[in-house]
């Protein structure tokens, strides 16, 4: 399968599901999974750069503070989707 094709196929599976609280579950799991990985890359790669200087290891922290700022809005709209109106 094709890139192209394997976004297609994720980008049909989370527009075919009205918004709820159970499918902003869903989204929110897959998206923190993903987000952890990019975090989890972005730390090894800090360590592995420290002391070099450069752009490089600025680079790799704003990766790493961008992953923390996506999950902090996740866990927010899952909060605020579950609170009665």
């Amino acid at each position: 399968m094709s890139e192209i094709t394997d976004k297609a196929e994720l980008i049909a599976q989370y527009t075919e599901k009205p918004l709820d609280v159970a499918y902003l579950r869903l989204v929110a799991h897959d998206v923190r999974n993903w987000t952890n990985t990019i975090m989890m890359a972005s730390h090894i790669l800090k360590e592995e750069l420290k002391g070099a200087g450069g752009k490089s290891e600025k680079y790799v922290s704003m990766i790493g503070r961008a992953s923390e700022e996506i999950l902090i809005i996740l866990e927010a709209a899952v909060e605020a989707k579950q609170k009665p109106k």
